[in-house]
């Protein structure tokens, strides 16, 4: 079963939710307690980037392939004109400390960005 949750500019209340229903799906899908920590960061994570630069969108959490967990997050917002530059550590458009992608990436067994 796939959740999807809705986010909007400025509006985050939905990122508890989301990350705890990762964390059931981790364990239902077999991860360690520690693999279930990584999905909720993975989902905190893409969450507030959805809330601060996106202008919302939505993610989309189910079970992955051969257990785990798939995180997918949509949105419309205006793209980043650097991704590489956006994925290093310290590099922030919103005055953050600037991890948040690097950590989605390091902690995913898949990432992607379009």
């Amino acid at each position: 079963m796939t959740h999807r949750f809705r986010f909007s500019a400025g509006d985050s209340a939905l990122a508890a939710e989301a990350r705890r229903s990762a964390v059931l799906l981790a364990a239902e899908g077999g991860l360690d307690e520690s693999e279930a920590g990584k999905v909720a960061l993975v989902v905190s994570e893409a969450a507030t980037n959805l809330v601060k630069h996106a202008g919302g969108g939505e993610i989309l959490v189910g079970p992955g392939n051969a257990g785990g967990v798939e995180v997918l997050a949509l949105d419309r917002g205006p793209g980043m004109t650097n991704p590489s530059a956006c994925m290093r550590d310290g590099f922030s458009t919103a005055g953050s400390a600037g991890t948040g992608l690097g950590a989605i990436s390091r902690l995913a067994t898949r990432f992607d960005i379009h």
